[in-house]
């Protein structure tokens, strides 16, 4: 009799399809890349200097996003070279929406922490002002 011995990655991974083949997809949740959420929209963030100009590399996080347990999570992107993080398939509803400001930035005029709402099949644009320190 041989024995195989499976990498724990391995054992994952055919969790993993038992689960999704015996109809459980709901237990890993949107967020794991399964189906979109119900009523998605987009946030499109964009980050400026007092300026003007682009800021690139801003974590950009979408808090109070819900799961299918119940509770919430965030998500986090960087902006890109044009200064904009863009946020697909979040869930209908209230969201804040926060930036972090990378090194030699501090908050202008603005909050670092905005309140908004996604609507379904929308794209919703958040504006971030920051100055140099």
């Amino acid at each position: 009799m041989k024995v195989l011995i499976m990498p724990a990655a391995g054992r994952l991974t055919v969790l993993a399809i038992a689960l999704l083949s015996a109809g459980c997809s709901s237990l890993l949740g949107s967020e794991a890349g399964l189906p979109a959420p119900k009523d998605p929209g987009t946030i499109v963030v964009n980050v400026r200097d007092v300026g003007g100009s682009a800021i690139a590399n801003v974590e950009v996080q979408v808090h109070d996003i819900p799961n299918t347990v119940g509770s919430t999570y965030t998500i986090s992107q960087r902006t890109n070279g044009n200064g904009v993080a863009e946020m697909i398939y979040i869930p209908a509803g209230a969201r804040r929406v926060e930036v972090t400001p990378p090194p030699g930035y501090r908050a202008g005029v603005d909050s670092l922490i905005k309140s908004i709402d996604v609507i379904k099949d929308s794209s919703v644009t958040v504006a971030f002002v920051l100055e140099r320190q």
